[in-house]
């Protein structure tokens, strides 16, 4: 079924429990920190934008 809202993923990730949401003011800084996670943990770093 698909998602009809982006509050319908916030709280399928929180449910999820394996998902961290962090914020971000800024598009830039939001794709520093997913490539930060990436290179860090070798997981994938991900940047929801609107």
């Amino acid at each position: 079924m698909p998602l009809t809202s982006p509050l319908e993923l916030y709280d399928a990730m929180y449910k999820d429990g394996e998902i961290a949401y962090v914020g971000a003011r800024d598009e830039r800084a939001a794709g520093h920190m997913a490539d930060a996670w990436a290179r860090m943990t070798g997981k994938p770093g991900v940047v929801l934008g609107a």
